[in-house]
């Protein structure tokens, strides 16, 4: 049975009726893991609390959105489903600013928590926080997915290694596509 099940987008806000289709139907959902810096936890953590937007987050949307990926529609309606469902969404990508954890600078404007690769930091977050029988969603880009090694970092991508480590209790599918 698939325990986690990753959407990956293509590209990134542009699949908001498919992921409503598919989460509905999804009654024992645990939580949802999602490709965002580590360093927006709290802004997430605060909405599912009370249900406001601050304005680290409303930066990030815009950002976003500058870069050609409106994911603001996406986010609010995950924050909403598992606001009513009571469950967790957890920010696994490498952080934006340097904390005590991830103090490893890259050259893309990252930073790792251990290695060189953001791939690697959004795996290590899923296996810390998953718990065997628990069924998660992962919302990502697809290319963290489709390919072996990403091909800037040379690194196994978090789709290789989700597979190697959870074999068949993790699938994935494409969207947009």
């Amino acid at each position: 049975m698939i325990k986690i099940f990753a959407l990956g987008e293509a590209p990134h806000g542009a699949n908001l009726d498919k992921i409503k289709e598919i989460l509905e139907n999804r009654d024992n959902l645990s939580g949802i893991f999602l490709e965002h810096p580590i360093n927006y936890q709290d802004s997430i953590n605060s909405y599912l609390q009370n249900k406001k937007i601050d304005e680290k987050l409303q930066g990030f949307w815009g950002r976003c959105i500058k870069e050609g990926n409106d994911i603001k529609s996406v986010d609010m309606y995950l924050l909403d489903f598992s606001f009513e469902r009571k469950i967790p969404v957890v920010c696994v990508d490498s952080s934006k600013t340097q904390t005590d954890e991830y103090n490893k600078k890259s050259d893309i404007g990252y930073w790792f928590l251990r290695g060189e690769s953001r791939d690697e930091d959004m795996f290590e977050n899923i296996v810390r926080t998953y718990h065997e029988e628990e069924e998660w969603i992962i919302l990502c880009g697809a290319g963290h997915l489709i390919t072996e090694i990403h091909p800037r970092s040379g690194k196994k991508t978090l789709g290789t290694r989700l597979k190697e480590r959870f074999g068949e209790n993790f699938s994935y599918i494409i969207l947009g596509q």
